[in-house]
């Protein structure tokens, strides 16, 4: 039969070794004269094809091992690698080699080296408690009941942060079952989360906010002001598509901006056109700040301690300054998108109706055309024009307001 029990000691009679006997049950000295009453009583070895364990004295740990083993063999399920001392299909072992591969996968992509840190430092953050949970347990040992009581353990965390957390893992189960093709996917319970509403505010707390944050940057850097006017305005992008700008992505002599790897989107493009106080802004800019086409436009100029020179912003740098701006001024719970994006939105939908409003997002049921066209439409830049001039109207001297509307 596969396998054997050894052990290195040797019979203190004629310094012979011990042979593993099936039938005694024991290891007995095969040496000169033969002493079959001498016995190994130690340092027991079990040997089964690729796997080696210790089990010190107890020989019958180490012939129930060996028997174990043999019995997978025969039932097709022995996988040297459930027995290795570096536990290569542990939990924690899986779970950082998987790590690593979307550290290479993310950062082999164009997407901007920021908001890769931040995806990893998510993903990094979620699997740290799932290591913490079954450490080096055996990837094939963990069932879908051990998933959920994991999932539903964990206190003091809202259902989208648990939502999270079970996306990541489904991620991470399928890249361990397309490597290991005898493990079965498993069925991951359903966690429901409602978003929380975000509050906007008005057109005239906008501005006062906007202006505030000029009062408070444009002498520093003028480009932190103006990538908050510009998520203000033009509400199809996003702040991390901000970040993602490159000089050459900036086309002035026609007013564009093309962001080709715009957030939540995969295998698309986005595009806004600019209004003309914004071009003029950005020609002024390049002027001063000038750089090569690669660099990234949203970048430190210096004089502000901290931060170093032609390095782009940080994810949160908009944000913060926005925060600023609203302190300064008095306002709470006025958060940068709810502030910008979703402000602009609802003053749209009621100043010129809902429809517009979903016009002015760049929305469009025509999937070929939002993939291929890199050119934003007529009817959104007329959004556009039309918001700003409703804005401006709006935005004198009018009592700032925080709104809490059912908007997410």
């Amino acid at each position: 039969m596969a396998g054997k029990i050894h052990s290195d000691q040797r019979c203190p009679v004629c310094g012979g070794r011990f042979k593993h006997d099936e039938n005694r049950r024991g290891l007995i000295c095969t040496g000169q004269g033969s002493h079959p009453e001498t016995r190994a009583t130690g340092r027991f070895r079990v040997y089964f094809k690729s796997t080696t364990s210790r089990f010190g004295n107890d020989f019958m740990a180490a012939e129930r091992f060996l028997n174990y083993l043999r019995a997978k063999e025969d039932n097709n399920e022995y996988d040297p690698r459930d027995y290795r001392a570096d536990v290569p299909l542990g939990f924690s072992t899986l779970a950082d080699r998987w790590l690593s591969f979307k550290k290479r996968d993310i950062k082999s992509s164009r997407r901007k080296k920021a908001l890769s840190d931040s995806h990893l430092r998510n993903l990094s953050n979620y699997m740290t408690r799932a290591k913490a949970h079954w450490n080096h347990k055996n990837i094939k040992h963990i069932t879908e009941g051990d998933i959920d009581d994991f999932l539903f353990s964990i206190s003091e965390i809202s259902e989208k942060t648990r939502a999270n957390h079970k996306s990541c893992l489904q991620d991470f189960w399928k890249w361990v079952c397309r490597r290991e093709k005898d493990l079965r996917m498993p069925i991951f319970p359903e966690v429901e989360f409602e978003l929380e509403y975000r509050k906007i505010t008005t057109w005239e707390t906008q501005s006062a906010i906007i202006d505030k944050v000029y009062e408070q940057t444009y002498h520093l850097n003028p480009k932190i002001w103006l990538g908050i006017d510009m998520l203000a305005t033009y509400t199809n992008i996003r702040p991390k598509d901000l970040l993602q700008i490159k000089e050459e992505h900036i086309d002035m002599e026609n007013g564009i901006i093309v962001f080709l790897y715009p957030t939540k989107t995969r295998n698309k493009t986005k595009s806004i056109r600019l209004l003309d106080e914004h071009i003029e802004e950005i020609r002024i800019l390049k002027k001063r700040y000038p750089a090569l086409p690669h660099m990234y436009f949203f970048r430190h100029v210096g004089g502000i301690q901290s931060v170093t020179r032609d390095e782009p912003f940080g994810e949160k740098y908009f944000y913060k300054w926005w925060i600023r701006a609203c302190d300064a001024l008095g306002i709470e719970g006025i958060d940068l998108y709810g502030g910008t994006r979703h402000t602009t939105t609802t003053e749209i939908a009621m100043q010129m109706g809902k429809e517009k409003a979903i016009q002015g997002l760049g929305n469009t049921s025509n999937k070929s055309i939002e993939r291929y066209c890199q050119v934003q439409d007529n009817d959104t830049f007329e959004i556009v024009q039309l918001s700003t001039e409703l804005k401006k109207k709006r935005s004198k001297k009018g009592k700032a307001k925080v709104v809490k509307l059912n908007r997410k």
